[in-house]
């Protein structure tokens, strides 16, 4: 029978020979058995204390391996869902794409409606698209708003009126959502719009080149890098707009509202703005030189830097103007004895 050893770091006894246990008396020996006993119950325990921590190591090592691989399996399920989610998408997007073409071009003004409808709900449901979505708003625009012979000296109240489905094109012009940086411009050119409301619409570098927006709203709109070439702007109102850095002098502005709008930096040389308002509008920066300004309202305008060499400010109000003196502004522009200065 193998002597059982003591713990680590407890020094080995060497176990006493039958000639030294026959020396002992019998209540050594009975002792002795007794503290035998005791170990030999302690070796047990601690046995039994070892058992124990090595299976709870496996239970435990167990779980994390069941949780993790549960983790794992919900993650790829999840991921699973979300990309067949996406492809759903997707082809759902796709179909409408194809199904709102197919509308657009067609006979029935009411189904061109419908077609409109479903251009607008992609514009905001597929932002990715929305460079070829625009492409196909503007192709619809130049299509069906074509110039007619028309005399622009006539009055507002014998402009034609939108058709129905025009006027739904030109309202998801007016909502759709901003172009995206480096996106091509939107190609307005030639677009025949009179009266239309186009308040707060993002035009910001389209390209409008020959557009009559004759008595447009064009209140708040973002008009910042737009192309302008003769663009028929008369009687329509562009309060509050933001026409900064455009070539205004190309457009054709008879008895149009200015008022409040940022045309900062903006190219107004040479151009005729008779008698119209310019009131606190922002004219930072802007190329006024040779202007016709006569009798313009430019009441709380910002002219700071503006050039206004040769500009014609006969009859003009500046009164409340900012950045510019009267002295500097008799210097440069031509002005008369009702160009009227002050606060």
């Amino acid at each position: 029978m193998n002597e059982p050893t003591a713990p680590p770091g407890v020094p080995q006894i060497t176990p006493p020979t039958q000639a030294e246990l026959n020396k002992l008396s019998v209540m050594e020996r009975q002792e002795l058995l007794e503290r035998r006993r005791e170990f030999n119950a302690a070796e047990r325990e601690r046995s039994r204390q070892r058992f124990h921590q090595r299976l709870n190591s496996w239970v435990l090592l167990i779980g994390v391996v069941l949780t993790v691989g549960g983790f794992y399996g919900t993650l790829v399920t999840v991921r699973t869902a979300q990309e067949d989610l996406r492809t759903s998408r997707a082809s759902q997007i796709t179909d409408q794409y194809g199904k709102t073409l197919e509308a657009l071009g067609s006979e029935d003004a009411s189904v061109r409606m419908g077609g409109l409808f479903l251009l607008n709900r992609l514009m905001t449901d597929s932002p990715r698209d929305r460079d070829d979505l625009d492409a196909v708003l503007a192709t619809y625009l130049r299509q069906h708003l074509k110039r007619q012979p028309i005399d622009k000296t006539k009055p507002l109240q014998q402009m034609p009126d939108l058709l129905p489905d025009t006027q739904a094109a030109l309202a998801v012009l007016r909502k759709r959502p901003g172009p995206t940086p480096g996106s091509p411009p939107m190609d307005l050119r030639d677009i025949v719009a009179q009266k239309c409301d186009l308040s707060g619409a993002d035009l910001s570098n389209a390209i409008l080149d020959g557009a009559d927006l004759a008595a447009c709203k064009l209140t708040r709109a973002n008009l910042s890098g737009a192309s302008l070439d003769k663009t028929w702007l008369s009687y329509a109102d562009l309060s509050g707009a933001n026409l900064s850095g455009c070539e205004v002098r190309l457009a054709k502005t008879f008895d149009t509202n200015f008022s409040n709008t940022n045309l900062s930096g903006a190219d107004l040389r040479g151009a005729d703005f008779n008698n119209l308002d310019f009131s606190k509008a922002n004219l930072r920066k802007a190329k006024l030189n040779e202007a016709i300004l006569f009798a313009t309202d430019l009441r709380g305008a910002d002219l700071t830097d503006a050039d206004l060499a040769g500009a014609d400010l006969k009859n003009a109000d500046l009164r409340g103007v900012v950045g510019v003196t009267e002295e500097h502004v008799r210097a440069v522009a031509k002005t008369n004895a009702d160009t009227l200065f002050g606060d």
